[in-house]
């Protein structure tokens, strides 16, 4: 279905802008802090 695949894609770049902007509006401590637990994570 054209639908779903429509709603999935518009999910996934709504979920991509949410944390970029989560990442540029959050202090540069917290956001430093949180890509190095990525780094580690993977």
């Amino acid at each position: 279905r054209p639908k779903c695949r429509f709603l999935f894609i518009t999910i996934s770049i709504g979920l991509r802008l949410l944390a970029i902007i989560l990442y540029a509006t959050a202090p540069t401590y917290n956001s430093y802090e949180f890509s190095s637990r990525t780094r580690q994570l993977s």
